[in-house]
């Protein structure tokens, strides 16, 4: 609930201008941590002169420069966040992206896609119908050219050019092995599509 009250003042602030950033807030406690730090290790410095003579390494250790350190990288960080940097990336991405170029290449997808089920719809149906046809003429045992003159002279007496029985092969499928083959068997029927 806490982070998702954070994006929105995020949003807030870096979009519309109004209320407060969380995350300069996120970094202030960053910098207060690290002040209390140096404040604890001011007030133990003498703890720190006292490890060094038992620890000679603990002189190397120089909470100074990494106070300062961590101090700069809040102050840059503060620095990427003003809104003067974010802003671009919200103009580029969210504004030209997503209200510009999406809606656009969106809508031209869908103009596309209805123009290519116009066409391909009657191409499917003419090739379905075909081929419903043709499989109709074989599992019945005529051609498809004498199951299309039948169907032509109920249906349509002028129409020409009916499809053609597509090619057929002849070969003799065992179900037993060859040795038991009588010379009865006789050649099968395949059908070709």
């Amino acid at each position: 609930a806490v982070a998702a009250e954070d994006i929105r003042n995020a949003t807030g602030y870096y979009v519309g201008g109004i209320g407060y950033n969380p995350f300069e807030r996120t970094a202030g406690t960053i910098v207060s941590n690290v002040h209390t730090l140096s404040m604890v290790r001011n007030s133990s410095a003498w703890l720190e002169g006292l490890t060094a003579l038992a620890c000679p390494a603990a002189k190397l250790v120089g909470a100074d420069d990494t106070r300062k350190r961590m101090n700069r990288g809040v102050r840059g960080m503060l620095r990427l966040l003003s809104p003067k940097n974010v802003w671009p990336y919200y103009q580029r991405i969210v504004r030209d992206v997503y209200c510009r170029t999406l809606p656009d290449l969106i809508s031209t997808l869908i103009f596309y896609n209805c123009l290519v089920g116009m066409l391909m719809l009657p191409v499917l149906a003419v090739t379905l119908d075909v081929d419903l046809k043709r499989m109709v003429a074989y599992k019945s045992g005529h051609s498809a050219f004498e199951l299309s003159e039948e169907e032509s002279e109920e249906e349509d007496e002028g129409w020409e050019g009916h499809a053609k029985s597509s090619a057929t092969y002849t070969h003799v499928a065992p179900t037993h092995p060859r040795s038991h083959r009588r010379a009865s068997d006789e050649p099968t029927r395949t059908f070709l599509a």
